[in-house]
């Protein structure tokens, strides 16, 4: 038995999106695959879209069909093992790879932050260094971070068309395509070394508490290295982390979780919250 409520025109959409040049389209596709943690039962309908053209004629194909878009702009997702509902696009070599026109970057929203930075670094160009390290996509640092500051503009779908829109007016609907930064080769680092900024490793699990509190060493020294439940496992060096070694479901994450956050709050009297809500539907029990 299926374990999404697609409706019943679905596979009829499913058709004509795969008439689209430049789409790759899967139903009932296993959100397992696509996450950090390896947790996740399958979406509706999956698309991959390859060219800014498709891009347009798809979202228009799935609005038409009273369809909800969900934009993917990264692997750090939690979704419920019972699936989710909607057409889940993810962009593929329309929103990848790095150009250069003289100080100015144009950047693919699924770069990796880490190698745009170290792209600027080989080019002798000056502005990302707090970024090094940072994990996930170039589209997941501008939804969830505060931009860097040498952004200058955003390449989105709105409305059915591509615009470009200031830093800051990004909106939830928002398909994000592209980025433009600009550099300066001469500019000098404020303060000496410059600060970690970002998503931190793949699979955080919990939000910094306060600005001067880490979450990863408030679980150091609750004793919480390396902590299993099952095939879930707390990371050895950096306790805020989750590592599936294989077969862990998402109850699985939700004690692992609750079990933390319990102890940081009996011991630190500190609350935890999670980076992530889970999305979709949870997998009820039989009986």
């Amino acid at each position: 038995m299926s374990t999404t409520s697609a409706p019943a025109d679905l596979p009829a959409l499913a058709e004509r999106l795969r008439s689209v040049p430049g789409l790759m389209v899967r139903e009932d596709e296993p959100m397992s695959r696509h996450c950090t943690w390896r947790v996740g039962g399958p979406a509706a309908l999956w698309v991959v879209v390859e060219t800014e053209e498709a891009l347009i004629e798809a979202v228009g194909l799935i609005r038409e069909a009273n369809e909800r878009v969900v934009a993917v702009d990264g692997q750090h997702l939690w979704i419920g093992d019972g699936g989710v509902d909607g057409v889940w696009l993810r962009l593929g070599a329309c929103a990848e790879g790095i150009s250069r026109d003289g100080l100015s970057l144009d950047v693919g929203a699924q770069t990796p932050v880490a190698a745009l930075a170290s792209y600027a670094r080989r080019e002798g160009l000056i502005g990302l260094e707090g970024y090094n390290h940072t994990s996930g996509t170039v589209a997941e640092l501008l939804r969830r971070d505060e931009p860097p500051p040498t952004l200058v503009g955003v390449r989105v779908l709105r409305g059915g068309r591509l615009a470009e829109v200031l830093p800051g007016k990004l909106k939830d609907d928002h398909v994000i395509v592209r980025a433009r930064l600009e550099l300066n080769p001469a500019q000098a680092l404020k303060g000496g070394r410059a600060p970690k900024r970002g998503l931190g490793l793949p699979g955080r699990l919990f939000l910094d508490p306060k600005k001067n509190h880490n979450a990863a060493e408030m679980m150091s020294e609750l004793g919480l290295r390396g902590v299993r439940l099952r095939s879930a496992r707390l990371g050895g060096y950096e306790p805020n982390t989750l590592i599936n070694l294989g077969g862990a479901k998402e109850n699985d994450l939700k004690v692992l979780i609750g079990m933390v956050k319990d102890r940081a709050k009996s011991h630190l009297g500190v609350d935890l919250n999670p980076e992530l809500k889970p999305l979709g539907r949870s997998r009820r029990s039989d009986g």
